[in-house]
């Protein structure tokens, strides 16, 4: 199966690191390709980790910010900071923000 999946993305993707810490994708596959992005989740208004975004042939797209991602850490820290004695706040996207952020290290 891995075999038909890799025919069909053909030349795949490239990915590039713009400014300080934008990655941009550009699919030069024939056929359209579907990443997880928690930054395009927040563009197009959807939760973390939603959902995967089909990214078209041809396509020059910002799939990661840094700058977000650190703001985003920020805001999970201080809320454990803040939070009643027994009582850390490690919900909603930590685990996942973490997880992606630590893949582009």
């Amino acid at each position: 199966m891995s075999f038909v999946c890799r025919l069909h993305i053909g030349r795949g993707v490239t990915l590039e690191c713009r400014g300080e810490g934008d990655i941009w994708m550009r699919c030069l596959s024939d056929h359209s390709v579907f990443v997880q992005s928690f930054y395009l989740d927040r563009e197009a208004g959807r939760a973390p980790g939603d959902g995967v975004h089909k990214i078209y042939p041809g396509a020059y797209i910002k799939v990661f910010d840094l700058r977000q991602c650190h703001r985003q850490m920020q805001q999970q820290a201080a809320a454990v900071v803040n939070a009643p004695p027994g009582q850390s706040n490690t919900g909603g996207v930590t685990p996942a923000v973490s997880e992606y952020c630590s893949k582009l290290a």
